[in-house]
């Protein structure tokens, strides 16, 4: 993510840019549904606070111009909103339709067996893997997006895949 890129969709979107918006939702919807897909975990959940986080940066697009972190801004934000949805949610659970309609069904298979494994880690090591392996970002990228410093990042990222070693070992065990 580029801050001039950001500004500068934010700046068309301000002026009701619907082209500015889709180009935005190109450039950031997968970054945005990775960080609240760690926190709903439901596919239809996750897909209804993508569109309110979506509808939130239409709304305040005219004051984004001048955000200084536009990745830590958008993490917290779709954080914090999927944090009230999954609240909202268990105060008055209701009941959703299921179903898989993409296309690429062996790229949804790689994400439902990496979402199963990293599902039995913590919250902030399932979003620090994710950051590494799905966007490919570095230890000081992420550690600027989750406001933490590189070295926290690290440690998170290493003592998870220790946890994950030894899940996989117990599970070789337990196959035998």
């Amino acid at each position: 993510m580029h801050k001039n890129r950001f500004d500068e969709l934010t700046s068309l979107m301000a002026k009701k840019d619907t082209k500015a918006f889709d180009l935005f939702y190109n450039e950031y919807g997968g970054f945005i549904y990775s960080v609240i897909k760690v926190v709903c975990k439901e596919k239809e959940l996750t897909e209804e606070v993508l569109d309110d986080v979506l509808i939130k940066v239409w709304n305040l697009a005219h004051k984004l111009v001048h955000i200084e972190n536009p990745e830590g801004w958008l993490y917290k934000v779709s954080r914090n909103t999927a944090i009230n949805a999954v609240k909202v949610r268990r105060s008055a659970p209701l009941v959703y339709e299921s179903g898989v309609n993409d296309k690429n069904i062996e790229m949804l298979l790689g994400d439902m067996v990496f979402e199963e494994i990293i599902s039995r880690l913590a919250p902030v090591e399932q979003e620090v893997l994710i950051f590494k392996f799905k966007r490919d970002y570095t230890f000081r990228q992420i550690g600027e997006i989750m406001g933490k410093p590189t070295s926290t990042i690290s440690n998170i990222y290493y003592g998870a895949t220790k946890k994950l070693e030894k899940i996989e070992k117990n599970n070789r065990k337990s196959d035998k």
